[in-house]
This record gives C-alpha cells, sequence and structure tokens, in this order.
C-alpha cells in the first residue's frame, strides 16, 4: 500500500477508518448528506419519497453510525496512538443500528406523524447491493468500542435538530 510505504520512510503514525453511513444532527437532508436526514427531512416536509431498486420494496439494508459514536471511538484513537498506530478498521453502526427503507419509513413517521405516499422504482443500480452491515469486531477487540446509538435513537437526534432548525434549513432547498 502506498499510504504504509510513505508511513514508513517518514515514522508517520496514522490510523484508517473505513466507515459507512454516518450520521447526526447538522446533515440538511439532503442526497448528498445521507439517506436518514434525507428520509426525516420528506417526512416533517410531507414530500414523497421512493423505495428504489430489487423491486422498489423498500428491503435494502444498511447499517448507521452516529457521529457521536465515532467521536468516542477516533478519541480512543488519538489516546492510544504511541501505542496502536498504522492500522485499518472498519467502523460501522453494526447490527445495533441496521435499517431497512421500510423500518426508517415507520420510524419517521412515527416521529413525524406523518405518513407519505412511498414511489416504487423497481430497477436497480449497477452500484447497489441489497445489504451491508460493518463488522466491528477488529476496532472492538482492540479499543473496548461499542456502538451505543441504535437507529431509532440516531432517527430521533438527527429528527429533533431537523425540526429545530426548520426555517434555517428551508433557506438552502
Amino acid at each position: 500500500m502506498v499510504i504504509q510505504e510513505y508511513a514508513y520512510a517518514f515514522d508517520l503514525k496514522y490510523l484508517i477508518n473505513r466507515c459507512g453511513v454516518i450520521s447526526g444532527p447538522l446533515q440538511f437532508g439532503s442526497q448528498e448528506q445521507g439517506f436518514i436526514s434525507l428520509w426525516l427531512w420528506r417526512h416533517l416536509n410531507r414530500l414523497n419519497i421512493k423505495y428504489m431498486g430489487y423491486g422498489g420494496k423498500g428491503h435494502q439494508v444498511r447499517d448507521v453510525l452516529h457521529i457521536d459514536d465515532l467521536k468516542k471511538l477516533v478519541l480512543l484513537q488519538i489516546k492510544k496512538i504511541n501505542k496502536i498506530y498504522n492500522k485499518t478498521y472498519t467502523v460501522g453502526g453494526s447490527l445495533k443500528s441496521k435499517t431497512s427503507l421500510v423500518q426508517l419509513t415507520k420510524i419517521c413517521e412515527e416521529l413525524s406523524g406523518n405518513k407519505l405516499k412511498v414511489d416504487k422504482v423497481s430497477k436497480t443500480s449497477n452500484y447497489d447491493i441489497p445489504i451491508f452491515i460493518s463488522n466491528n469486531n477488529k476496532v472492538t477487540k482492540t479499543y473496548g468500542w461499542k456502538v451505543e446509538k441504535n437507529i431509532y435513537d440516531i432517527c430521533l437526534d438527527v429528527y429533533n435538530w431537523l425540526k429545530n432548525n426548520k426555517k434555517i434549513i428551508k433557506k438552502y432547498f
């Protein structure tokens, strides 16, 4: 790996966290900002949603990592950088915070009180996968770190931020 070659040449200490879907407050609910904030924003504003791919059934699964959980890991890593370095980790929400679009829709309906029309697009992108759940075993074993926030906690946190900042956010959309 190129990074390792440079690191050894200059005696750099590095860590790489390969993160899956990260979510939390300050995501604006646009396509570029993550599907959790987008789904919650659309529910908050009563905008239609689409289940895309795999028959349009909304069964694709992803895990979601709350930014607070990631911050806790990074702080642990900084504290131990002189002992543990030049490693790569997979970091995600794991089974603790996995969700399908169907499950996410139900959470969004509960939080917002709004039930939206769901359009279905059956065609699947060549780049989509039906399921992705991170395996945090290596990072947990190394640091004793575990995901704390589940998918409902994440959605509640993002929803409250979007709701409390709705007027400001609407200026950008």
